[in-house]
């Protein structure tokens, strides 16, 4: 699985993820990598996607795929809402040519995609997101005009303590849920607010008697409006041990 995150404020957008992914083959979990990139950006436009679920569509990752589609994504599409039906309209094509090759009897695990960022011209942001194979189109979990935080994956942890109390007891004690203010809140609030999701969602993970759903180093962006696309902590390949 994994944990996304975005927080959404007036001034800009922050994009977070974790960096585990599960590895499936034939059905059969093979293992997991703590390396694994999620978060992308589209092209050289201000606008950046997450990926949570499934991490690899048969020998294909999330990564080459994303690779791909802002290889081909034509030029003329620079709306987030463009960008956003062509990502669906591209990722339901792979999604759903490996699934109808599996074996009867055996479904593919589903797969999430959170886009956002700038239109041209645009003050505020803009978010869409699909998960495969339940959505007919993207949708758009925030209003344009509207600002908070949104996160996917293993959203259980988080959401207990943000709001209060567990998904069981939702509908009895709404009035547990802590009060972010987001209309207003500073650029470098909403990053440490996006890390705070994160971490504290790999931490629960870590240490609960389950195997560990999220985890490795996060992966951090903005996204602004007059500044585009900016990592703050961005996947690199590197060499472990003993210096070479």
């Amino acid at each position: 699985m994994t944990i996304v995150t975005c927080v959404k404020v007036r001034d800009g957008l922050v994009l977070g993820t974790d960096s585990m992914a599960h590895i499936q083959r034939e059905g059969a979990f093979l293992r997991s990598f703590e390396h694994a990139t999620k978060l992308f950006q589209v092209r050289d436009l201000p606008m950046g996607v997450m990926s949570y679920g499934l991490g690899n569509v048969g020998h294909r990752s999330i990564e080459s795929l994303m690779r791909e589609f802002s290889g081909k994504l034509k030029k003329d599409l620079k709306t987030v809402d463009a960008v956003g039906k062509a990502l669906f309209k591209f990722m339901k094509k792979e999604y759903d040519a490996h699934a109808e090759a599996l074996p009867e009897g055996e479904e593919l695990p589903a797969l999430g995609f959170y886009l956002a960022g700038y239109s041209p011209g645009q003050v505020f942001a803009e978010e869409r997101e699909f998960t495969l194979p339940e959505s007919k189109k993207p949708s758009t979990p925030i209003e344009k005009e509207e600002f908070g935080a949104t996160w996917r994956g293993v959203h259980a942890p988080f959401w207990r303590l943000s709001m209060g109390y567990g998904l069981l007891v939702r509908a009895r004690l709404d009035d547990l849920q802590i009060n972010v203010v987001f209309d207003g809140m500073p650029v470098q609030d909403a990053v440490d607010y996006a890390v705070f999701i994160l971490n504290t969602t790999i931490g629960y993970t870590t240490f609960s008697m389950q195997l560990s759903a999220c985890g490795g180093p996060l992966q951090i962006a903005t996204i602004l409006p007059d500044g585009g696309f900016k990592w703050l902590a961005k996947p690199e390949l590197k060499i472990k041990g003993p210096d070479v």
